[in-house]
């Protein structure tokens, strides 16, 4: 004899726990700011957990944001996500590898200074990568900085 209580307590258990997976799976960068919140309160431990919850934090506002404004055109106007690899070098670097914007830098204590720098990193190499080499200089550092200004103000990073 079929148990509809047990059912039903079943149910309501794997319910939103399978909504909750798809909708992770769906927004990857949700997960790495839950990641990022989560290693924030254990950051007291080690300066690896802090790097990480550092990184992770700036990628996800770079990929949501990526995501966002993909949305509205069918040709993407930054197509890459960030990837933050931290480095003891005090160059920062970055290169496009496996659809991201790897971007090498050293980790700095101030974590407005490392969202600037991995910002810029991932507009320099990400905004409009197709027709980059067809915009003036100037007129392409103009349009990375007003993009880098809207992507600022849209994240509230007024710091």
């Amino acid at each position: 004899m079929f148990d509809w209580q047990t059912a039903l307590l079943t149910s309501a258990f794997w319910a939103p726990v399978v909504a909750f997976l798809i909708y992770f799976a769906k927004n990857p960068e949700k997960v790495e700011k839950w990641y990022s919140i989560a290693a924030r309160s254990f950051s007291f431990i080690s300066t690896r957990i802090e790097k990480s919850s550092v990184a992770r934090d700036i990628q996800s506002d770079i990929n949501s944001f990526t995501k966002e404004l993909n949305s509205f055109t069918d040709n993407p106007i930054i197509p890459y996500k960030a990837k933050i690899k931290w480095t003891s070098n005090t160059t920062k670097e970055s290169f496009i590898k496996e659809n991201k914007v790897v971007i090498k830098m050293q980790h700095h204590r101030n974590q407005a200074k490392n969202f600037l720098y991995a910002t810029l990193e991932w507009v320099n190499k990400g905004l409009v990568p197709e027709t980059r080499h067809m915009m003036d200089d100037n007129i392409l550092k103009a349009v990375e900085f007003a993009f880098i200004n809207r992507f600022l103000s849209k994240r509230k990073r007024f710091d």
